[in-house]
């Protein structure tokens, strides 16, 4: 922790962390949770300044509400606004952004285009006689004490009057941590007052609403008229606006979202329903509303229209560059010579920036394997440099085992428990090696010790019941597989897999009786 300050919206402090890799990564906490990051923010942070923009004929006057790292509005400025309002509520946010993120926001709080404000955004939408041609939203999670407010009907018809003619909003939503009756509130809230929107996946399980003022909806043209802006990015490589129709949910917000009670000042239904999910998984959206998801026809004519391997291949560069991997969107199997290349060199290029937390990321067994190599390299090369903490020697053993190098990848894992006898994650990973080795004793041994460091994580139950479930035991498995669904109870794998032991054993229940998900 290099930085901490208390600020009227709580405390907020700066984590330096040294990557695995040796990588410098700088992020911000307020009141102890993770609200923007130098890396592993940088989709939403990036994309939540450039779609809106990119919708917009000609914004001139830009609202941004949440400074964090500044980012977002580092992006807005590359294009030709006249005025950007930053508004944030705490002061020690400011400082904290001034002092450590200035490279990563291009320096956008001495940009004489800027203005901040340390205000509540809500108030200055209130007081202002401002109208703002694109206003950006990213407060922090609607669970955190005092941040509903900026979720409620009256907000959104509040930023409705302050939006110019052809005005664009643009309101981050999670849905990590949220189920879908709460996601439902919260767009169906956001639908009341802007009917005419989109929705984009802008991250893992980030999305980015777009609210327009005027009729229309999303227009590709502009957004190609647009496209020069982006190119100055230090953060994004967008070749072809064609990539982003790929990041389209839906351009039918009223179709997505169930009618039903709003979140309103004075019903604050989200300020209770948003705490439910902490920690129990997020929400897999377009699987729980796969059948009401609509695209213009526009938006379908840019994804088949063009060069399909071309197209993929430009979201592919775009994702990698932004840390979002979409790498298995495409088999480069199956592409030309000169293409194989370059997806290669876009893997290559990841993996050298970024520490991946799972080689499943990667498209096939050549890019795990081209990747697995490279991030052995790295870590090597930073622990020759220290005696690496656990995490070093863990991530280490991941990348070897990727990269098939498995006695080297046990005394890795080996090493992280040496220094650290309660890294579960070492325990798990150590266990799943042995598992593959057909070590079932050794296996069960590092499975339990996870489970001892962790009694209450569902995928060391997991764990436990397939290794059962592959000794032929699944009378054994049946218990584990139904701790992992009490703790995840929307975990397809583990729910299949219960169903399989529950008929091997003879017990014929349907794995989602009450029994089972109770």
């Amino acid at each position: 922790v290099v930085f901490q300050g208390e600020g009227v919206g709580g405390f907020t402090t700066v984590e330096r962390e040294t990557t695995s890799l040796g990588t410098v990564e700088w992020a911000m906490f307020n009141s102890g949770k993770a609200d923007a990051s130098s890396h592993g923010d940088r989709s939403t942070q990036t994309l939540s300044g450039h779609l809106p923009l990119l919708f917009h004929p000609g914004a001139r006057n830009v609202m941004v509400l949440g400074l964090a790292s500044g980012m977002t509005s580092g992006e807005v400025l590359l294009y030709p606004v006249e005025r950007l309002d930053i508004l944030e509520i705490n002061a020690q946010v400011v400082e904290a952004c001034r002092r450590f993120f200035a490279p990563f926001n291009r320096d956008c709080l001495n940009d004489p285009r800027t203005r901040l404000i340390v205000q509540d955004g809500r108030n200055h939408l209130a007081l202002t006689g401002e109208r703002y041609d694109v206003i950006i939203s990213e407060p922090s999670n609607p669970w955190m004490a005092g941040l509903a407010n900026l979720y409620t009907l009256e907000f959104f018809q509040l930023v409705r009057q302050r939006l110019t003619d052809h005005g664009i909003f643009a309101q981050w939503i999670q849905a990590y941590e949220m189920d879908w009756e709460t996601f439902n509130l919260l767009g169906r809230t956001f639908t009341a007052v802007f009917g005419d929107g989109a929705l984009f996946k802008v991250g893992p399980g980030d999305y980015l609403l777009l609210g327009f003022a005027h009729r229309g909806g999303l227009d590709w043209d502009t957004a190609r008229n647009n496209l020069a802006f982006t190119q100055r990015s230090g953060h994004m490589v967008l070749r072809d606006i064609a990539s982003l129709a790929h990041l389209v949910v839906t351009e039918d917000l009223p179709h997505l979202f169930d009618p039903g009670p709003l979140h309103t000042d004075d019903r604050p239904r989200l300020e209770y329903a948003a705490p439910r999910r902490l920690y129990a998984g997020g929400l897999d959206l377009e699987f729980a509303a796969a059948d009401r998801l609509r695209l213009t026809a526009a938006t379908q004519t840019l994804l088949t229209s063009h060069d399909r391997a071309e197209n993929l291949l430009n979201l592919i560069e775009l994702g990698a560059s932004i840390h979002l991997p979409l790498f298995a969107r495409l088999d480069p199997s199956g592409l030309s010579e000169d293409r194989q290349a370059r997806y290669m060199n876009i893997v290559k290029n990841y993996c050298t920036a970024t520490l991946v937390p799972t080689f499943r990321v990667l498209g096939n067994d050549q890019a795990k394997q081209a990747c697995a190599e490279i991030q052995v390299r790295q870590i090597e090369r930073h622990l020759d440099q220290n005696n690496g903490r656990p995490a070093d020697h863990y991530n280490l053993g991941l990348s070897l085992a990727a990269a098939g190098r498995i006695d080297d990848a046990v005394n890795a894992f080996k090493k992280a428990l040496d220094l650290d006898p309660d890294h579960r994650e070492a325990h798990t990973a150590l266990g799943l090696v042995r598992l593959r080795q057909g070590q079932a004793a050794e296996a069960y041994a590092s499975f339990s010790a996870a489970l001892g460091i962790d009694a209450d994580n569902a995928e060391t139950h997991h764990n436990l019941g397939l290794l059962f479930l592959m000794q032929g035991k699944p009378e054994q498995s049946v218990p584990y597989f139904q701790a992992a669904l009490r703790l995840r109870p929307d975990n397809a794998a583990t729910r299949r897999n219960l169903q399989a032991a529950l008929a091997l054993s003879g017990q014929d229940r349907p794995a989602n009786t009450r029994t089972v998900e109770n």
